[in-house]
């Protein structure tokens, strides 16, 4: 038991001499939540410059009254005349005239980003369509109503909180675990290893308590310095079992990186590279399924990383998911990686010293 505790100790001040790395995991995502909050932090109203208002005031009112069913307005009022300003011009009320509906709207994108320029096209249809419901088709349309499928609203900001919170695991559970044996490799201090008498199950114990260590301080740290960025609450127990599997199944697949690569810059890359990659394709950046298409959707069920994004939503901001299913996806990631990355250990590190001894 004291070896065991040996071990954690030295891997925790490991730390000192991959400071960088360290770093590194800490400040790259709250770097990105910084910059998502900033550019969202009107979460999902949008600007819009109101021109020719009094042609139609009560169709002007509307649309800047026109919100989500949680009561976030869809546009925000700006003054026009400036560069890249999306503006709506009424050009013509709208009216119910011998039985038709008529009037004209003039909508002026300032960008060129064909999500941007749909979105904003289908919220002027949308505010126009509920206008003309409530104003001169009440109970004789179609209605059309906005449902929740989560139990709240969930701001952008927060959605890429709990998004990036699973980068940052990534990074730091690879990178972490990773280091814990190319260090080995690389300061010779593998021999104390190759030579040790302690079963191979002891040592990989203690690197994997020693990476989920580092990784919850990690993980703290982001969470302190996210919520004062962006407030948001949280089920303390759900996130807590969340990241513990979910630093333990990342931190194994780090684990086996260490023990494939002896260079500490090639593991850094290549962890750096998988975090990424799982990441994106993981649903970290959005619906893979909608970007790829049925190839997406086989990549997301795929990856267990998936299921810790989809927790991670659901105990941060309540979104929909099977929260029990997607931790037994998790557990069985981790038993299966468990068991590889003793195969490895065994293979690669315990047992050629032993033949030659």
């Amino acid at each position: 038991m004291k070896r065991l505790f040996y071990i954690i100790k030295k891997e925790i001040f490991d730390i000192k001499s991959n400071v960088a790395f360290f770093i590194i995991v800490v400040v790259m995502p709250l770097v990105y939540l910084s910059f998502w909050v900033l550019t969202v932090s009107k979460d999902v109203s949008f600007p819009v410059s109101l021109q020719n208002t009094d042609v139609d005031t009560s169709f002007a009112e509307h649309l800047l009254n026109y919100a989500t069913p949680d009561g976030v307005k869809y546009f925000y009022s700006v003054e026009g005349g400036k560069e890249n300003i999306e503006m709506i011009s009424i050009k013509e009320p709208i009216a119910f005239n011998n039985g038709e509906i008529v009037g004209r709207l003039e909508l002026n994108l300032g960008s060129i980003d064909l999500n941007m320029t749909k979105n904003y096209q289908n919220r002027l249809t949308g505010a126009t369509n509920s206008y003309i419901e409530k104003n001169f088709l009440a109970n004789k349309a179609i209605k059309i109503n906005e449902y929740k499928t989560n139990k709240r609203d969930v701001s952008w900001a927060n959605y890429f909180t709990a998004s990036l919170l699973g980068m940052g695991m990534l990074m730091a559970g690879l990178l972490f675990a990773a280091l814990s044996m190319t260090s080995e490799w690389k300061s010779g201090t593998i021999i104390f290893l190759f030579t040790s008498a302690q079963n191979p199950s002891w040592i990989l114990i203690g690197k994997e308590i020693a990476f989920l260590l580092k990784g919850f301080m990690a993980t703290t740290i982001f969470l302190l310095v996210a919520k004062i960025i962006s407030p948001f609450s949280f089920d303390y127990l759900g996130l807590f079992a969340s990241v513990f599997l979910g630093y333990w199944f990342i931190g194994l697949i780090g684990l086996i990186i260490g023990i494939l690569i002896k260079e500490p810059i090639v593991s850094f890359l290549i962890a750096l590279l998988a975090s990424v990659s799982f990441w994106i394709l993981g649903n970290g950046f959005g619906g893979m399924e909608f970007l790829l298409g049925s190839f997406g959707q086989i990549m997301v069920l795929l990856n267990p990383i998936a299921y810790l994004i989809a927790l991670l939503q659901y105990f941060i901001n309540g979104a929909a998911t099977n929260w029990l299913l997607d931790m037994l996806v998790l557990i069985g990631g981790i038993v299966l990686l468990q068991i590889v990355s003793y195969l490895l250990y065994r293979q690669k590190v315990y047992l050629p010293r032993q033949q030659k001894s």
